[in-house]
């Protein structure tokens, strides 16, 4: 849980037109919450991940729900 553990944090980034980001984060700094699920650490990183984010430098959120994650590491 993001909210409660100091060493997770859900990041998010909407990429505009011009190629920048608006930037949304749960974690225990910034606020929001939302969790981070480990399912398989081989052959493959894999999860889920969902939660409320909020907006970097403002006022908003998004809410993400069934994310998922597969991703290779070394």
């Amino acid at each position: 849980d993001v909210s409660t553990d100091a060493n997770s944090k859900i990041a998010y980034c909407i990429i505009k037109p011009d190629g920048s980001c608006t930037n949304y984060s749960a974690d225990m700094i910034n606020g929001g919450s939302g969790q981070i699920r480990i399912s398989s650490i081989t052959p493959t990183l894999q999860g889920t991940f969902s939660g409320t984010l909020q907006l970097i430098g403002g006022s908003g959120s998004v809410t993400i729900s069934n994310g998922e994650f597969n991703s290779g590491y070394h």
